[in-house]
């Protein structure tokens, strides 16, 4: 293995490498090791030049050897102690090796994100991935496997890409060692090039890109030689040697409207979390690499699948020869000649393809003479120059085009001239500009191009057929989408109903796009567009039926109807004020904006820090040592962190208390912090959509809304109690009233009283004197005058001072908090409501669309039309040309590693039946 990784090919690998298999009537074998090892060093050798290996007889068909290569592909991407990436890709045709850099630059991201993400988390290594390939039944050899493999040496780090043609051709750990070494040889050939004196962005990255191919060529030759097949003395890790601590449950389904397609992994997904069987102080050593936080498994559940499919696209979007697609072009432009026109409309469809069957008999027919004529050239040994050589061909090929009269011969021969045209300028690459050569040298590049031309006949007529009629299809379908949407659109002014629309009808775009690239990739065995497109709004509809508008719609969408609710009913209409808002209209925005901060950051970040590895452990570490409970330690953790905000320290802390909120047993810790993981995922880790921030929001204005009311109820009694004192202080300042009102009236009658008994007594004028018989000595007249008003109140106040009642409190009004959460609140809660019943609404309205769709498709069909030079191609490129379109990826299994316990190994296995997948996590730390 190390002299291998030291050796240098002799020459550039040949752009061009060799055809992928198909087979015209012949069947291809299995290969066996001891069979292909010899072919392929000889590849390397020769630096990849296509050589003489196929005999005569065998023109027609490449030999398993190299439909084995060409069902294998090798990326390899290192990054430099200075962060700068480098890397090469080498196998499946000639666009991937010329555009080796590009492949591997695109390649290294995606690795990046799920490598990163569960190092950022857990603190774990990514040492592999594997996903295995799904294709529909073919005799044609297809990759079956993808592996992604990954390493770290200091600063340093390599992964490699792999597609191999066979299951357990490679195997995690040896691949894992063997991309070790090449990191160590990257890392010091960079030491090498810092120390020669090189520029390192002008130079140094050279000679490292350099090195990265050469490796990864070596490294795609032993996986050819099955160097990485696993061993007795291989490391393994299997299921029965892990134990399960988690299992995610979730709802798949395979989401066709990408090529290639991939898993959908659907929400909501039910999570398990187990104790395995150990002693308990063994256990809270377990907790402590346990892999818990909502990002790593997010990343496991979701991301996994999903970058396989990315992965797969990236290649695919390279993986192809540049001469099947010239060939391609070259006979659908001569189709369009035999035919006479590049429109074909759906009432022409059968002629058409009867068209297309015979132009396909007569491109068999020319292929057969350029063969002819390429074999007799072979034969003749002669040695001429590249134009020579193209000018001997053209004569041979003249002598033979008898074979080529008839209807359509001059077609024929066009596209004969150009076929030869196209050989030549592959000839032409793969020899020396000026030089001489032997005609039998070149039998290895022009065998080559005819290969492909035959496969191209082969395959030209079933998919010219199935191109009319999924494309009429599709148009048909797409043309009356596009006319129902149109007539709806005025219907819906609301804002909710407007993103209701527009999210349906991007998800019907999606679900048409699926349903008919889902034909092309199993190979519509449909022979008319309505029949076709029966299937297709079936599927279409039965995915509308099983719809979870939770999966279209987040909390952001809820948020943005709801500004719009807010801008209405708080905007100032004041002049000079227009079009600003309330103070209650800023503040309900200042909290749509905080609640929209939780859930995109604080709530993620939340539990990603409490369920992380090293804060499980602080905590765990306290509550053995004694002396403290799980919460009250959870709790003095989190105020521990400095460095976070006051709302994420508040946020946090609300967490802990509600997941304890209904703990009986605090003595069983380590259940209890199972239970709190638990809480805290399906709180904020997979559950996090717009009921339930609504759930929080009418939690925390229902508090309020409780502490408001106990506060009015404290100030009726208050109120109640200062009345009681007040009613007794009401009777003595009314009966100290009567009394006063009493002493002024008693004042007043005897002061009349007084003034006549005064009366009575006061003398008579002179004349009533003399009168009046006089009166006897000693004996007098007195009355006594009335107590003074004023004397008499004095006596009242003293007995019955006048008492001040008591003031009420003030009535206690609704905080400004209070007033903004409820109308949150509410608002929320009617828009969720609305959107409710607008989804079934729309659910009916396009279902019916459907359904309507099915019984009028005959009279729809008849309206399509589709272009052959402009949509022919690409067609071929997504079905047949691009041969890793017509594979599905699924995960099957993750290893991990934690580069600070050696030996201790994660493994993560994928488990399908039906529409259901099943994850497991687990470790090794117990065995």
């Amino acid at each position: 293995m190390e002299e291998d990784l030291g050796r240098r090919p002799t020459t550039e690998l040949h752009s061009k490498g060799l055809p992928t298999v198909w087979t015209v009537g012949h069947a291809t074998e299995r290969p066996r090791p001891v069979s292909i090892a010899g072919q392929h060093k000889r590849w390397l050798r020769t630096g990849g030049r296509v050589m003489s290996s196929i005999g005569k007889a065998k023109a027609a068909v490449p030999s398993t050897v190299e439909a084995i290569r060409m069902a294998s592909v090798s990326v390899l991407g290192s990054t430099t102690t200075r962060g700068l990436p480098v890397g090469a890709a080498v196998g499946l045709g000639s666009m991937m090796e010329e555009n080796s850099e590009t492949v591997a630059m695109n390649v290294a991201p995606l690795v990046f994100s799920v490598r990163d993400s569960l190092r950022e988390s857990e603190g774990l290594e990514l040492l592999s991935v594997i996903w295995d390939l799904d294709r529909t039944p073919s005799s044609e050899i297809l990759p079956e496997q993808l592996v992604v493999a990954g390493s770290s040496v200091g600063e340093a780090s390599s992964h490699a890409c792999m597609l191999t043609w066979e299951k357990g051709v490679v195997d995690p750990f040896k691949v894992d060692a063997n991309i070790r070494k090449l990191t160590r040889k990257m890392a010091d050939i960079e030491v090498a090039v810092l120390s020669s004196g090189l520029d390192y962005d002008r130079e140094g990255l050279a000679v490292l890109r350099h090195f990265a191919d050469r490796f990864n060529r070596v490294m795609f030759v032993d996986m050819l030689d099955r160097q990485f097949q696993s061993s007795y003395t291989t490391t393994s890790v299997k299921p029965d040697d892990i134990d399960f601590e988690a299992v995610v449950k979730a709802k798949c389904r395979k989401d066709f409207s990408t090529m290639p397609p991939g898993l959908r992994v659907l929400k909501p997904r039910e999570l398990q979390m187990v104790l395995p069987k150990a002693e308990p102080g063994v256990l809270s050593e377990h907790f402590k690499h346990r892999i818990m936080t909502p990002n790593a498994i997010e990343t496991l559940v979701t991301r996994i699948p999903e970058v396989g499919r990315t992965i797969l696209g990236e290649l695919n979007a390279y993986a192809y020869s540049s001469e099947e697609v010239g060939i391609a072009t070259t006979v659908i432009g001569a189709l369009v000649e035999y035919i006479g026109r590049d429109r074909i409309r759906a009432s022409e469809l059968d002629k058409a393809i009867e068209q297309g069957n015979n132009f396909s008999d007569m491109v068999a027919k020319t292929v057969d003479v350029l063969s002819e004529a390429v074999e007799q050239h072979i034969s003749s040994g002669a040695a001429l120059l590249p134009t020579g050589h193209k000018d001997a061909l053209v004569s041979i090929a003249a002598a033979k085009t008898k074979k080529l009269t008839g209807r359509g011969g001059e077609v024929a021969l066009n596209m004969l001239t150009r076929f030869l045209d196209q050989m030549m300028d592959t000839v032409e690459r793969a020899i020396p500009e000026g030089e001489e050569t032997r005609a039998w040298q070149l039998k290895g590049a022009l065998r080559y191009f005819v290969a492909y031309a035959r496969k191209v006949a082969y395959y030209f007529a079933e998919e010219f057929r199935r191109f009319l009629v999924i494309t009429l299809s599709r148009k048909t379908v797409l043309s009356t989408i596009v006319a129902f949407r149109q007539e709806l659109t005025g219907r819906f002014t609301s804002p909710t109903d407007l993103m209701l629309f527009q999210k349906f009808i991007a998800e019907l775009y999606s679900m048409l796009n699926a349903a008919f690239d889902k034909a092309t990739f199993e190979g519509v065995r449909m022979k008319t567009p309505t029949q076709l497109m029966d299937v297709a709004i079936d599927a279409m509809i039965e995915g509308f039926d099983s719809l979870d508008v939770s999966d279209l719609i987040s909390f952001s969408d809820t948020a943005q109807i709801a500004r719009l609710e807010v801008t209405s009913r708080h905007t100032v209409r004041a002049a000079g004020q227009e079009g600003a808002l309330d103070s209650e209209g800023k503040a309900l925005m200042d909290k749509l904006s905080t609640l929209e901060g939780l859930v995109g950051d604080i709530s993620p970040n939340i539990a990603g820090t409490v369920l992380a590895r090293p804060f499980i452990s602080q905590v765990l570490d306290a509550v053995d040592a004694g002396g403290a409970d799980l919460k009250g330690e959870l709790i003095r953790a989190v105020d521990s962190l400095g460095e976070k905000s006051p709302e994420w320290r508040v946020e946090a802390l609300h967490l802990v208390n509600e997941a304890f909120s209904g703990v009986q047993d605090a003595s069983d810790y380590r259940s209890n912090l199972l239970a709190f993981a638990r809480y805290v995922h399906e709180n904020i880790g997979l559950r996090m959509s717009s009921q339930s921030i609504l759930d929080r929001v009418r939690s925390e204005a229902d508090h309020l809304q409780k502490a408001h009311e106990q506060e009015l109820k404290r100030w009726e009694q208050i109120c109640l109690q200062i009345e009681e004192e007040n009613k007794a202080i009401r009777q003595h300042n009314e009966k100290r009233q009567r009394l006063l009102e009493q002493a002024k009236v008693d004042y007043v009658r005897e002061s009349a009283e007084y003034d006549a008994a005064l009366k009575q007594v006061e003398p008579k004028p002179a004349l009533a004197e003399q009168t009046m018989p006089p009166q006897a000595e000693g004996s007098t007249v007195s009355v006594t005058p009335p107590e003074p008003l004023q004397s008499r109140l004095r006596g009242i106040d003293l007995e019955l001072p006048l008492l001040v009642a008591k003031p009420l409190p003030v009535k206690p009004e609704p905080s400004g908090d209070l007033i903004i959460s409820v109308e949150l609140r509410d608002l929320l809660a009617a828009k969720l409501d609305e959107m409710g019943k607008r989804e079934h609404e729309l659910e009916k309205l396009i279902s019916q669309h459907l359904q309507g769709l099915k019984a009028e498709r005959a009279r729809a069909t008849g309206e399509s039309s589709v272009s052959i030079n402009e949509e022919f191609l690409e067609y071929l490129m997504n079905s047949t040309i691009r041969s890793l379109g017509r594979l599905l990826p699924r995960a099957t299994r993750v290893y991990l590693t934690d580069p600070e316990f050696p030996g201790l190994v994660y493994l993560v296995t994928y488990d399908y039946h039906d529409d259901e997948m099943t994850v497991r996590l687990g470790n090794n730390f117990l065995r």
